[in-house]
């Protein structure tokens, strides 16, 4: 008793012997403890308010002590609970980061959607802007800088453009070496690869137009067609008066001077049909306009105009030209 008495007067009773201390000391009676501390220590008396004291100071520290085994078991267990969920945390976010990394790799890249022979398809843009492609059309775009930053696609083909207004972030279209800048605006364009011109009719609207091979500017309006000469990059700007026989936005396509094989490639781009065409007609030429959703007109029109005979076989989607 009376090296703990010391220990603990000089305050170096771990938990356990504080517990085991104060149990004892709660069992002995008032003079049982006035003696044994008298014993302990010759030189000093202890009065009962020291005795309430010590008894006080070790209900104290002992709940103290108590206070921190709890908290330490309690570290522990948030410690056991914590650290796998800090790890798995760290799993999630380092396979989230890496999720996030390929995300953006995906979106770095553009959308592509073309359309095939035959083929029509309704686009809708993340703006909203909506193009109808037309058979044999391709249009790309970057999904991470459209609508954020710019609104800029790439087009081949033909469509009909409906472009959501938004003056803050103008909608740019490219198509090969032409640039058409658009406010919010309806209009038609056709941009075939083998063919002379690239036209651009506006229903809605205005364009501008900029050509980077003659770095001509244009401003084109309601009602009006460009027409770009695609060897020079002239652009030349029609209204409705002229007798010029437009194919953007139209559901014919005009022909002069068209070759029947030139006509056959036509038809095969919007009705999807191979189309077979004699070795001894194919040189003759053709002027007129065709539908390009009637085949039974297409060759109600051509048999008639060039005096030769077509078949039709469904089975083998083709389409047989014949003297």
């Amino acid at each position: 008793m009376k090296n703990r008495v010391r220990k603990f007067k000089d305050g170096k009773m771990y938990s356990e012997e504080l517990i085991n201390f104060k149990e004892e000391v709660d069992l002995m009676t008032d003079k049982e403890l006035d003696e044994c501390l008298n014993n302990c220590e010759s030189n000093l008396t202890f009065t009962e308010s020291d005795i309430d004291a010590i008894q006080n100071r070790l209900n104290e520290e002992i709940k103290t002590e108590k206070r921190k085994i709890i908290l330490h078991r309690f570290y522990k267990a948030c410690a056991a609970i914590t650290l796998p969920a800090i790890l798995l945390s760290g799993i999630l976010l380092f396979n989230y980061y890496n999720d996030l990394k390929k995300y953006d790799t995906i979106i770095s890249h553009n959308i592509i959607i073309e359309t095939d022979k035959g083929e029509s398809s309704m686009t809708i843009l993340p703006d909203g802007s909506r193009i109808l492609m037309n058979p044999k059309s391709k249009l790309s775009y970057n999904i991470k800088s459209f609508n954020f930053e710019k609104r800029e696609i790439e087009y081949k083909g033909e469509g009909h453009f409906n472009i959501k207004k938004n003056t803050d972030a103008p909608f740019k279209l490219k198509v090969s070496d032409l640039e058409i800048k658009v406010l919010g605006t309806i209009f038609s364009l056709y941009a075939r690869e083998n063919k002379n011109n690239t036209e651009i009719y506006l229903e809605e609207g205005s364009l501008q137009l900029t050509s980077f091979i003659s770095d001509s500017k244009k401003l084109l309006h309601s009602g009006e067609t460009a027409i770009i000469h695609n060897e020079t990059g002239e652009i030349e700007i029609i209204d409705d008066t002229s007798d010029y026989k437009r194919t953007a936005g139209q559901s014919i396509i005009y022909f002069k001077s068209s070759t029947l094989s030139d006509v056959a490639k036509d038809l095969e781009l919007y009705y999807g049909k191979e189309v077979i065409v004699n070795n001894d007609i194919k040189h003759i030429l053709f002027t007129g306009s065709l539908p390009i959703n009637d085949l039974k007109q297409v060759r109600y029109v051509l048999e008639n105009t060039l005096n030769i005979s077509i078949s039709i076989n469904e089975a083998d989607n083709t389409l047989t030209f014949m003297p």
